[in-house]
């Protein structure tokens, strides 16, 4: 049998997409988030194959013609859930996650109950009018509608989600070892291209019927959805071990905005107090928390405070203070002979990664760069 390179390149995608699937649900990494992002990316492959079978000819076999692993559906809440998993410090699937699959259940139903009406049958053409008889077009388009639907809901509460993460640990956590998860973010945005792609074949096909002469923007469809499938499994396979702690959940209080300016002025002067006199930004895992209960005031409170008055969040305030802390020590450097990055660490850093990346950042040089410049 030959392939085309269509064919070819979709048969990789999904090769590396099984591969995927099954490193994620036997990692001993990230457990309960790599098992359900196993589960999405094993949903892609089947959602796949549907079209491979369709290239190759097979789906004009009877036995083939309606298999049912249109899967589509439930590949958005996988992702999704998949994301409140790495991102949630005490996520767990709940009875209530059931609902996010009731589409998918309703049309998996759907499609087994042709498969099995039309499983006997031995002419195609027979087969094809059965299922017409059943609605199966009508259907077939709420289920394309519906996956568009789909993608665009689970990519927007999914991006809140993660927006949401991204400002609690600024907000709250000094730690740089906390995961920002910025490949998350460049996932979304290939998710959304494939979205978008997708939107736009479905307006091909109302408009123009363009299946009827080329099948060409499905094919550039689905080798992308490969090239998807491949960077996800992978990109999540190779991420360390999340370390994701109840310290980021934020603290309430009812509109800190009604805050006094003296009020304001007041948290600041403590926390500044705090900051200077005690150095408590050589702690790497300093957070939020324990400042506001060593200063006696709301964590809230305390992050609106900070981000009012610095037009900075806690992280970056304390980082500043931290990168300033290894400048002073990197001028003394010479006499003592201590390496830069053990500087970092007696600091507050205990990333080397995050050290050198904050470091260029606010010095504009690399620290070894900015040392050879004393």
């Amino acid at each position: 049998m030959t392939f085309s390179l269509f064919e070819l390149l979709l048969i990789i995608g999904l090769t590396q997409g099984a591969v995927a699937s099954v490193l994620l649900a036997t990692s001993s990494k990230n457990k309960v988030s790599n098992r359900i992002l196993a589960l999405g990316v094993f949903s892609f492959c089947l959602f796949s194959t549907k079209m491979l079978f369709n290239s190759l000819g097979w789906s004009d076999t009877p036995q083939l013609r309606y298999i049912p692993i249109g899967i589509q559906l439930a590949i958005a809440p996988f992702i999704y859930f998949y994301l409140l998993s790495v991102t949630a410090p005490k996520f767990t699937l709940t009875k209530n996650t059931i609902y996010h699959f009731i589409p998918f259940f309703f049309m998996q139903i759907f499609a087994c109950a042709l498969y099995v009406k039309t499983f006997g049958m031995q002419s195609i053409a027979q087969q094809d009018v059965t299922v017409e008889h059943l609605l199966y077009g009508p259907i077939k388009l709420i289920e394309d509608y519906l996956t568009l639907l789909s993608i665009v809901y689970y990519l927007f509460k999914g991006f809140i989600a993660l927006k949401q993460y991204r400002e609690n640990i600024y907000s709250n956590a000094s730690d740089t070892a906390y995961p920002s998860f910025n490949w998350l973010l460049v996932i979304f945005v290939l998710s959304a291209v494939l979205g978008l792609f997708l939107l736009l074949n479905m307006l091909a096909e109302l408009v123009f019927n363009l299946s009827a002469t080329t099948f060409l923007h499905w094919q550039i469809y689905f080798v992308y959805m490969s090239l998807l499938i491949y960077c996800l499994g992978l990109i999540a396979y190779k991420q360390p071990h999340f370390q994701v702690q109840q310290v980021l959940q934020k603290a309430i209080i009812k509109d800190p905005e009604k805050l006094q300016q003296d009020q304001l002025n007041g948290i600041i002067s403590a926390f500044e107090n705090e900051l200077h006199n005690n150095k408590a930004y050589l702690n790497p895992t300093l957070s939020a928390i324990d400042v506001a209960t060593v200063i006696n005031v709301n964590q809230s409170a305390l992050s609106f405070a900070i981000n009012k008055h610095y037009q900075k969040s806690f992280r970056d305030v304390i980082n500043e203070l931290r990168i300033s802390e290894v400048k002073t020590k990197l001028k003394h450097n010479a006499e003592n002979g201590q390496s830069i990055l053990s500087i970092a660490l007696e600091c507050g850093f205990n990333s080397e990664a995050s050290f050198y990346r904050i470091f260029k950042k606010q010095a504009g040089l690399a620290p070894k760069a900015y040392f050879q410049s004393l």
